[in-house]
């Protein structure tokens, strides 16, 4: 009895081991695709809020957002002809310059919403937004003011 308790315990602690190397990247992946999912419906939520700005609201309209992202992440507002140019000063959070390579692919795709997620960055251009003064960038609990000002809805960091 005794020899096959200890065959059911060496077997029991290799599953258990092998659950672990396998299951543990699929649970990372698991929660990184989750991450992907809230910052898209982060980014669709402002490109909403912008389009009923312009399309349905009159001039000097405006409407406050509250940004909900994942941990470890933020958004920037860029202005697509001058990323390269410093943002907000302050907290560390709310600056990004960004590099020559990534300015020139934010220029050229017209990118005026740049995302940080974990170690991953990617661009996305809203259609009619623009940044009210300098880029600035922002992360999971702030609010973002925006206002149509006949032409475009501007957007900047509430205060």
């Amino acid at each position: 009895m005794q020899v096959g308790m200890v065959f059911a315990l060496i077997f029991a602690v290799i599953m258990i081991g092998l659950i672990f190397v396998f299951a543990l990247p699929q649970i990372r992946n698991l929660i990184s695709v989750g991450g992907q999912a809230q910052m898209n419906k982060m980014i669709k939520d402002i490109e909403k809020e912008v389009d009923e700005l312009y399309w349905n609201a009159g001039y000097g309209s405006t409407e406050v957002i509250e940004i909900t992202l994942p941990s470890d992440s933020r958004i920037c507002f860029v202005d697509p002809e001058n990323a390269d140019q410093s943002g907000i000063y302050g907290e560390k959070w709310r600056t990004w310059t960004a590099d020559k390579a990534i300015a020139a692919l934010i220029k050229n795709e017209g990118y005026n919403v740049w995302y940080f997620l974990g170690d991953d960055q990617n661009g996305y251009k809203v259609n009619h937004l623009v940044v009210s003064g300098k880029n600035f960038c922002t992360i999971s609990g702030t609010e973002l003011y925006m206002e149509n000002t006949g032409q475009q809805v501007s957007v900047s960091l509430m205060e």
